[in-house]
This record gives structure tokens, sequence and C-alpha cells, in this order.
């Protein structure tokens, strides 16, 4: 303290504490207004006085000193020992108990960036919420702390505070911890006890993935117990080190399938719950008729493609037998999948692209379909019970008949003069004989429909070895992305977000604006020559708006790419109009028709094409008209692309997977 003798002159008061300048030569010192003495020690041991140090109420003030003498910097450390005090709550103000922490020197790394170097001393926060350690540090230096749960590696919080000591010096350290609360349930929202899990720190792939890695494992021994929650206190981002983020993955492994749950972030300001609830797949299982079928295997598949780019079955994960209502549920993580159930054949009628959404139960219906097959003698009537017939594979001939192939199974006539059997969709000829003839009938089976199927005992159903058949083939059953290849999509039920379903990966890309369009046109685009190119008829579509100075309806850019002429309407004299010409697919810079190849524009519906002849100009062949738009730039195409679009759903939506621009 800054004092006045009886000649009020200026002497020093009560000595407050000794203080220590640190690495960049400075100290702060925190104490209530008034005004002070700074009495700094010399290499002589001298000692020069500062008067005047005042301090203002809710303000800082900066001094500068300078010494009249050199000085000696010193490594001390204290005689006597500081008690530190550490106290942690939540962010309500409850005491945390169990929790760990460490005092290290703080250092700076060769960036200048702050970090941590030796240790000081560690503790346990005690079941009061408070820890106390006695250290002899040094005055000279400033602490570094960290704070943790689980793990000191990882989730870890630490506190840059310039944090230093005085000798002998007694330290309240109060420190707010946000928690996580992490409550399981089922498909039914029924609480999950007893139930381990795992915590890590996510990561992300070249891809911008997230991911999870066992060096990033924050614990695998939490449980929720009896009460069905587990309280963990997790660090958000750490404030120098940018490989310490808040972003955690919750990961469960339940009835060995694994779970995990990305994204989960921290945040410093509030505590969190986390109420995670498992996805399932609850399946209705019925025949054609439309009646459940009880005790049935369906089959969960992770599909796959071929080398043709169809989908195949790759791997079974589950497999439930079907309860007497006909249902059969999968507890599964999210994701696309197929179901198979095995039909009469013993083969594998699929059901493609069934959606597990996340944290929700999903209920799909599916139909298999039946087949109601009886048979008659000569005369008309039915035969009775105990009636055999077989069932006989086909295979397609070139001009698109069907002949006889292999024997698959043979099946007997039951009650009521009939047989209902499930035969998965494809070709199939059911056969009887009678008096040492065949006699045969067939069909080609749909899922979700009743066919009945009647084999006659008259000339017209004699199977011989070359007789052809001809058979309503019904469209293949195709996934909803596999339809909707090449389409530009628009969400009918949002603000009209553009997709492009892409026709090799089958996925969905977002539209964004113009810039993702372009990024679009440079990822997807297929090289053509013009001559090619010149082969498919050009669209034209008046409501996309930019500069045409001759007013055809062809904008200039599009005329610079075609080689028409901007300032004519109509480029050759002929009396019509470019556009005119250009859509009824006539040459507007000639006479005559142009040339369309309808084989190569169907075989590149949906495709956008780079001019790999010119400048790399793009169009797109729309498949609703198998005509090519013109974008000269991402604006355009952006532009161009919902105009070209089909509205969706949200619920149709979701069945196409998302694809990224980054895979």
């Amino acid at each position: 303290k800054q004092d006045y003798d009886a000649d009020d002159e200026l002497i020093l008061g009560t000595k407050i504490k000794d203080l220590y300048t640190d690495d960049d030569g400075r100290v702060v010192f925190k104490y209530p207004e008034g005004t002070y003495v700074a009495r700094v020690s010399g290499a002589n041991e001298q000692y020069q006085n500062f008067w005047d140090i005042e301090i203002i109420d809710g303000e800082r003030a900066t001094y500068y000193l300078k010494t009249e003498e050199q000085w000696e910097a010193i490594d001390e450390t204290c005689d006597v020992s500081s008690k530190i005090s550490l106290v942690t709550m939540d962010l309500n103000g409850n005491h945390i108990p169990g929790l760990h922490f460490t005092f290290y020197e703080e250092k700076l790394d060769v960036n200048g960036i702050k970090t941590y170097g030796a240790k000081l001393i560690d503790g346990v926060i005690g079941n009061l919420g408070s820890g106390e350690v006695n250290v002899k540090p040094s005055p000279l230096k400033k602490y570094v702390l960290k704070i943790y749960d689980q793990n000191s590696k990882v989730g870890d919080f630490w506190y840059y505070d310039n944090l230093q000591f005085s000798c002998g010096e007694d330290i309240l350290i109060e420190k707010k911890i946000p928690s996580l609360k992490i409550i399981l349930r089922d498909a039914n929202y029924e609480l999950i006890k007893s139930q381990e899990f795992s915590i890590y720190t996510q990561k992300h792939d070249a891809d911008g993935s997230p991911i999870k890695e066992k060096k990033d494992l924050v614990s695998s021994k939490l449980n929720t117990g009896e009460k069905g929650e587990y309280k963990i206190y997790l660090a958000p981002d750490h404030f120098y080190d940018s490989e310490k983020r808040g972003t955690y993955v919750l990961s469960v492994s339940r009835n060995k399938t694994v779970f995990n749950e990305y994204n989960i972030a921290v945040d410093p300001f509030n505590d969190q719950l986390l109420e995670y609830i498992f996805s399932a797949l609850v399946v209705s299982y019925k025949n054609g008729i439309g009646q459940a079928v009880s005790n049935k295997d369906v089959l969960l598949y992770e599909p796959g493609k071929s080398a043709a780019g169809e989908y195949i079955l790759a791997k079974n994960l589950k497999t439930q037998k079907t309860d007497e209502g006909g249902v059969v549920s999968f507890e599964y993580p999210q994701g696309r999948y197929a179901l198979a159930v095995k039909d009469d054949l013993g083969q594998n009628n699929v059901f493609w692209n069934i959606l597990i959404k996340n944290r929700t139960k999903t209920e799909k219906e599916i139909r298999a379909n039946t087949v109601r097959v009886s048979v008659q003698d000569a005369s008309g009537a039915f035969k009775k019970k105990g009636t055999a017939f077989s069932v006989f594979s086909m295979k397609e001939n070139e001009d698109g008949t069907f002949s006889k192939n292999k024997s698959k199974k043979k099946f007997t006539i039951g009650e009521n003069n009939y047989l209902d059997i499930s035969l998965a969709p494809g070709p199939y000829l059911l056969i009887h004989s009678a008096n040492k003839k065949e006699y045969g009938v067939a069909i080609y089976t749909e899922n979700g429909k009743k066919q009945d199927l009647v084999i006659g005992g008259t000339d017209p159903f004699l199977v011989t070895a070359a007789k052809k058949y001809k058979l309503n083939k019904p469209e293949p059953d195709r996934s909803l992305s596999q339809k909707l290849r090449g389409h530009i999509l628009l969400q009918v039920e949002e603000r009209g977000e553009a997709w492009y379903v892409e026709q090799n990966t089958d996925k969905r890309y977002y539209m964004k604006d113009g810039e993702v369009a372009y990024e679009i046109l440079r990822k997807f685009g297929l090289g053509i020559t013009n001559e090619d190119l010149s082969k498919i008829p050009v669209g034209i579509d008046m409501r996309f708006e930019t500069y045409d100075y001759d007013g055809d309806g062809v904008f200039d850019k599009m005329e610079e790419a075609l080689g028409t002429d901007m300032y004519s309407s109509d480029s050759d004299s002929d009396g019509y109009s470019d556009s005119t010409e250009l859509l009824n697919n006539f040459n507007p810079k000639g006479p005559g028709a142009l040339t369309i190849d309808e084989s190569l524009t169907d075989r590149l519906r949906g495709k956008i094409l780079l001019q790999v002849d010119s400048l790399g100009e793009a169009w797109y062949v729309n498949p609703q008209d198998n005509r090519r738009y013109y974008m000269p730039d991402g604006e355009a195409a952006y532009e161009i692309m919902r105009f070209l679009s089909l509205g969706i759903t949200n619920e149709n939506l979701e069945l196409i997977e998302e694809g990224s621009l980054f895979d």
C-alpha cells in the first residue's frame, strides 16, 4: 500500500504480496481500488520503488515500469506450500464429484500457440464436489488446468486462465462443466435399463463423412443402470487444439448389432439430453389375397450391385419368423435394405429398397403373390384333392416368347379342388400329366396379386417340346431410384428443393444453387462428339429468361452453341423461325430435316452431355421428352433443370438414397 508519514511524505505501507513477471515480462495484479507502490528488486539486491500505481474500480490499468539497474531472471520454487481448492459444478450449480484434474505448466509451441508442459500435480474431486491439493509452485510460471470425466486423453476440458501462484497463497477455483445425459429407448419408446454403451470423439474421413476410431474412444464401459440414464461430462471445442473437437459419437452394441449416432455436439453453455431411440423395421407380411402369413421366415439383407449395375442380395443380416398376425420386427440401424421371403419353390422373393429411418420405428407391408391352381379333366370337371401337378421354370426366347425349361417342384391339389401357392415373380409353366400326356398353362407371376390358373385337360393345353408361350411380361420390379434415373425431382411439400438422380449411383444430389448445379455438370457430365450430339433433338423452354437478341425463342448463347444466327430469327431465310424448325426437328441452318437417332437418344436420356469437340458446352437430355437442353453455365443449369423437374413427395424422396458430391 502507498502511505504518507507525518510530514506528508510518501512511504511504503502494508506489504500485500510478492509478484513475479511471466515470460513476457508482465504481471497481473488484481486487488481492490486504491493507490499502491510497485517495488522491483535489481541485480544488486537493491529495490527501486514505483509510486502512484493506481487501481480504479471496474477498470483495467496498464503500467510500464523501467528500472535504472540491470536485473536477473530467477527460477524459483516457493518454499512454502499453497493449497488449491477446485470446485466443479454443472451448469445448474450442482456439485459434481468424481472428476479428475491435473495442473500443468503453460508453454507456447513453435507457432506461438498455448499448450501444456510439465505436470505440476493431479487429484480427484471428492464426494462433496471439491478437490484439494497442496503444491509448491513457481510464482514465475503460469499454469494450465485440465479436468476430465472418463478419459485423460479424449473428451477432456482445458482451461488456459493465466493461472499464477504467489508463495504461500491459497487459491479457490470454481468451474462449471456442461453435462450430457443419455437415455436409451427401444422403438416402442420403452426405457432400456442396464445397457452398456460407448462414447467416441468424432473425426471425419477424406470425404467428410463422420467416423469413430479406436484411439478416439472416451469409454466403452458406460451403463444406463437401473435408472435407465447416464450423465457424462464431455468437453466442447478446445480453444487452442483443433484436433480436440466437441463433437461425439454414441455407439451401442445391442443384440449383436452396432448402432452409431454421430454429430453429438456439446454446448458449453447448456446441459443436454440425448434420448436415443433404436431404429426398427416392423414388417407385415401378407399373401396375394391380403391374408397375414404366420410362422414365415423373413430375411433382412444388405443389398449390393452386380457388374451390370443391377441390385442383388449381398449379405443376410437377420432372419425372423412372423408372429400369428404375420408381423416381424427387425431392430437395426438406419439404411436401405432388401427383404426376402422364400416362395413355395424355395426361391427368394425379394422386396427392394426397404428404408429404415434413424431413431424411428418404420412400418412396412409386403405382399407376395398367390397363384390359385386347379386342374380339369377332358370333360371340364375339376379334379379332386390329391391330383398332382408340377411347376417348371421357363426360358425367354429371342423373339420374346417363353419355352418350358426345368422341373422345379411337384404339388397336389388340396381341399376345395384347388391349391394356393406362392411363386416369386417370373415365368412358370404348370403341368398336369394324364393318359401319358402333359397338359399345361404358362403364367408370369406378380407380387401383390391373386392369379387364378386352371390347367385344362383338352388339346389346347397339350405341352410339346417345341411349344412357345406368349406371356404378358410386367415391367421389372425396380426401385424408385431406378425408375427415376436421370430425372430432376422437385419437393412439392417443402420449398421446391431440386434434386438430380444420377444414373450410375441411383442416388439423389441436392441442387442448392447455380454453383452446385455447375459442380453436378462437372462431376457427372459425359463426353460426346458434335456428330453424335447433333442426332439428339433440341429442346426449347420459353420460361428460361435470358438475352435473345432476335426474339426467336433461342437465346443468344444457345445460338452460339448451335451455330445459328443470333441476329436473325430465321437463320436460313426459309420462312420458319429457328425455334419452329428445331422443335419440329428441321435444320435451322439449311434445307431438310435433322438426322435423329432415336436409339442413341433413348440410351442417353437423363444424361448430362459435354461437347468434347468444342469448348465443353453442357446439355441435359430430358427423360420426359428425350430432347437436349443447353446449359451455358451453373445458374442457367439450375434454372433450366428446375423447369424440367418432376414433383415428388417427401415420403417418396426418402426412398432414394442421398449422395454427396464429395463421394
